[in-house]
């Protein structure tokens, strides 16, 4: 495998904040070593939120989606209806890539997931 840069548009890090009842979107750019885009149209994408690593099911399932002119960026998102639903608390969650029988945990990390102050009337 080549060195591949992975842009997390400046949350490197960082424990990302999910806002109960907010859509959540992260883009992933990924480049090779020379700043070159790295085409993911081939592979498929999951990504989830869990209470820890080694629990069962899932909190939360973000949608992905491939895009960008040379089909390397990769956006995760979780819908309001789906932040809503998840109790404050401190959370982990991955990025896993998949082509073929090959399977690849491409980032992993915490998540904060934080009651909204604002009501939406």
């Amino acid at each position: 495998m080549r060195p591949v840069t992975l842009h997390l548009n400046g949350k490197e890090n960082q424990a990302d904040f999910i806002y109960m009842g907010d859509t959540y979107t992260h883009q992933f750019t990924f480049e090779d070593s020379q700043g070159n885009p790295i085409d993911k149209s081939a592979k498929s994408y999951v990504s989830e939120i869990r209470v820890r690593r080694s629990s069962g099911a899932a909190v939360a399932t973000f949608s992905t989606a491939i895009s960008g002119t040379s089909n390397n960026i990769v956006t995760i998102t979780m819908s309001a209806a789906t932040t809503a639903g998840i109790n404050p608390d401190l959370y982990v969650w991955d990025l896993r890539e998949t082509e073929g029988a090959e399977v690849l945990t491409v980032c992993t990390g915490q998540a904060l997931v934080v009651d909204d102050v604002s009501a939406i009337p």
